[in-house]
């Protein structure tokens, strides 16, 4: 289809017959490499790359993404499902033979292990550990920060020396710390918490949570609902009066009616509402999930309907959905996604990326940012005529074309 050669630029690409396959043996990226960065190599699917020392591999039979990587930072092994990780020495590795996610590392940094239930963490020098057995999750850890045990209910934690130790017999979650900097008890109901000199204290004897703090940072009191906290000077103030949540603060860091300051949470009936005129984010819901609406901060949002609508004008991300899954419009901030049937569409005149997409996976599209593409009826197609990466670019440093097979590079200078 197309070949790059460059053995001493940024790129370096050599196609023999098959869809692509690059050579680089000084420069950035190396298609087809057995030890640099990264290597690419497809035989029909998707795309498939094989990395046996470097730092990526990506491997596809059929399914949607494989990586496989025996000594680098990423290893992926997909059959069928979803997306499958394997990784023996590295930093992660998942491994899914049908459920959802399913990992194993023995030495790494984290590991997952699921045989039937949700998720089951396992690793016995890492950071974490956690084995299940038949409950939702369950965390082991013998000298680490935090260990999980659960024999039969929710969740258990138990740790002897670390910073945080916990016992459940029969409730939902017990914590016991006899001198760190929190403890909880619970002998029956759902979470009972008692600090006489620590940062936190709870304190529940029928209802669900309740906290009591009369100096420190935290203080709650719960009288029948959910939860309910008061805090008069401290760093968070919880109040619940009936409904779910609230908060209210005239003086710390966060109040349910905040006028100006980082975040604001009223709720009168939904699920939470969020109203803020000038700070950082704001949320709004008037029947649906979740809606955020800001004017000038961060973030806006408005739901009226589906599952979540943000609307920026000119912040940093704006998403505005009218049935479809996702959907944003951004005129100038640094992305924003447009959706009107497809799986996922972006669209962005002058920002860093923007995505279009009428019918197939996915297109970029940008005239000035960093990275466009266009694609109008395989999977991905590349396009850009000034940034960092060109699609279709006649001067830059790399251009990619699909006009109906897989993946293309075309390159005039």
């Amino acid at each position: 289809m197309k070949a790059d050669v460059c053995d001493g630029g940024m790129k370096a690409g050599v196609c023999d017959g098959g869809m692509k396959a690059g050579v680089c043996d000084g420069g950035m990226k190396a298609d087809v490499c057995d030890g640099g960065m990264k290597a690419d190599v497809c035989d029909g699917g998707m795309k498939a790359g094989v990395c046996d020392g470097g730092m990526k591999a990506d491997v596809c039979d059929g399914g949607m993404k494989a990586d496989v990587c025996d000594g680098g930072m990423k290893v992926g092994v997909c059959d069928g499902g979803m997306k499958a990780d394997v990784c023996d020495g590295g930093m992660k590795a998942d491994v899914c033979d049908g459920g959802m996610k399913v990992g194993v590392c023995d030495g790494g940094m984290k590991a997952d292990v699921c045989d039937g239930g949700m998720k089951a963490d396992v690793c016995d020098g890492g950071m974490k550990v956690g084995v299940c057995d038949g409950g939702m999750k369950a965390d082991v850890c013998d000298g680490g920060m935090k260990a999980d045990v659960c024999d039969g209910g929710m969740k258990a934690d138990v740790c002897d020396g670390g910073m945080k130790v916990g016992v459940c017999d029969g409730g939902m979650k017990a914590d016991v710390c006899d001198g760190g900097m929190k403890a909880d008890v619970c002998d029956g109901g759902m979470k009972v918490g008692v600090c006489d000199g620590g940062m936190k204290v709870d304190v529940c004897d029928g209802g669900m949570k309740a906290d009591v703090c009369d100096g420190g940072m935290k203080a709650g009191v719960c009288d029948g609902g959910m939860k309910a906290g008061v805090c008069d000077g401290g760093m968070k103030a919880d109040v619940c009066d009936g409904g779910m949540k609230a908060d209210v603060c005239d003086g710390g860091m966060k109040a349910g009616v905040c006028d100006g300051g980082m975040k604001v949470d009223v709720c009168d009936g939904g699920m939470k509402a969020d109203v803020c005129d000038g700070g950082m984010k704001a949320d709004v819901c008037d029947g649906g999930m979740k809606a955020d609406v800001c004017d000038g901060g961060m973030k806006v949002g408005v739901c009226d309907g589906g599952m979540k609508v943000g609307v920026c004008d000119g912040g940093m991300k704006a998403d505005v959905c009218d049935g479809g899954m996702k959907a944003g419009v951004c005129d100038g901030g640094m992305k924003a996604d447009v959706c009107d049937g497809g799986m996922k569409a972006d669209v962005c005149d002058g920002g860093m990326k923007a995505d279009v997409c009428d019918g197939g996976m996915k297109a970029d599209v940008c005239d000035g940012g960093m990275k466009a593409g266009v694609c109008d009826g395989g999977m991905k197609a590349d396009m850009c005529d000034g940034g960092m990466k060109a699609d279709v670019c006649d001067g830059g440093m790399k251009a990619d074309v699909c006009d109906g097979g897989m993946k293309a590079d075309v390159m005039e200078g």
